[in-house]
């Protein structure tokens, strides 16, 4: 990688220390917080899903949904910056397909497997709550909408505040117009 002044700034600002912008460093990873870091992942990752051995392709309408045939059954996979979602009808294709990815996102170097959990049937992703059921799926936002109800204070209702009978005007309002 060649420092750019984008990078020099970030690692001035990051480290209190100036880089010599003709330097050339080596770079395996993205560098988390750098300013290109999600740019070079989303690249990073639809490699792998379009490469040869996966074959996804992204649909017209979303570039994170991508569609593709896997084991002779057709796949829908989302993903999200480093969560997916893998939409199958069979859960050992699902499986199969997790554990490929997984080492394709693996580095030559690490010889650890990634930190990339299969989690089973979906039930929330990224702030959206998935029921399955077997002749439909429902869709809410139930948990984040009560996060946010409670982190505001919102989540018991107010106290009635007593109201006063009152005339919307004053009795005298009409008189003293005229008066003036």
């Amino acid at each position: 990688m060649s420092i750019d002044n984008t990078y020099a700034d970030w690692h001035e600002h990051q480290f209190k220390k100036k880089l010599d912008c003709s330097l050339v460093l080596p770079v395996l990873h993205a560098l988390q917080g750098h300013p290109e870091s999600g740019k070079l992942w989303e690249r990073h990752v639809t490699a792998i899903l379009q490469s040869p051995q996966f074959g996804f392709k992204s649909t017209t309408h979303n570039r994170s949904t991508h569609s593709a045939s896997f084991e002779g059954t057709r796949i829908l996979l989302l993903h999200q910056v480093d969560d997916f979602a893998v939409a199958c009808p069979i859960e050992e294709i699902a499986k199969c397909l997790h554990d490929q990815i997984g080492k394709a996102l693996q580095l030559p170097s690490e010889d650890t497997p990634p930190p990339f959990k299969y989690l089973g049937l979906i039930n929330d992703f990224n702030g959206l709550d998935i029921a399955q059921y077997s002749d439909a799926i429902k869709l809410s936002c139930e948990k984040y909408i009560n996060r946010v109800l409670t982190t505001h204070g919102w989540s018991k209702p107010s106290p009635p505040v007593p109201l006063k009978p009152s005339a919307p005007l004053p009795v005298d309002a009409v008189t003293s117009l005229y008066a003036h």
